[in-house]
């Protein structure tokens, strides 16, 4: 969880009056019980023991969901630090006319906790070096890092399968079974 993500999540528990706290679920803590247990969070020697104190603290609440944290995972796939820190800065393409609202029936991108997600294209380009740009529906953009030569872009609507590879990398495949390297640069 991020810095600022607990900060406001910490601020809301502490602003939840006692009764609110108990609604969220049965045995749920009071607003005094989960206020000691963040100052004892703070105690932790590290920065990552300190957030997996506080992370534990808000599920206790009933603040921290399962599903949120699932919808976290699959909104943060692909963005290593030293990986967004090292591409270049891409020229988006022009984006199209906003298409018209999706059916509510709409499969939702699948997402799995085994470093692959299937996400939906909005729109794919080549940029000025060659490189296809694939932006994802839920905004997300996977620039091709190799050079292989496509035999031809995805299309708004076809569903693109992103996987972990070695060494960090990812592979982006297209419903043709065209695979490349692929890195998500937004």
């Amino acid at each position: 969880m991020h810095k600022r993500t607990a900060a406001v999540t910490v601020a809301s528990i502490l602003s939840l009056g006692p009764a609110a706290l108990r609604a969220q679920a049965p045995g749920a803590m009071t607003p005094d019980q989960g206020w000691s247990a963040i100052s004892q969070c703070a105690s932790n020697p590290t920065e990552r023991a300190r957030h997996a104190c506080v992370d534990d603290v808000l599920r206790k609440a009933g603040l921290l969901t399962p599903q949120a944290e699932a919808k976290e995972r699959r909104r943060q796939f692909g963005l290593d630090e030293n990986a967004a820190r090292a591409a270049p800065p891409v020229a988006a393409p022009k984006p199209p006319p906003s298409p018209a609202p999706a059916p509510a029936s709409a499969a939702p991108p699948k997402n799995d906790d085994s470093g692959r997600v299937e996400v939906e294209v909005a729109r794919a380009a080549v940029a000025t070096d060659g490189k296809v740009v694939v932006t994802t529906t839920d905004g997300a953009q996977w620039k091709q890092t190799d050079s292989d030569t496509l035999p031809r872009l995805p299309a708004a609507g076809d569903r693109v399968k992103i996987r972990r590879a070695s060494l960090g990398s990812y592979l982006c495949e297209l419903p043709t079974h065209h695979t490349f390297r692929c890195v998500r640069t937004k």
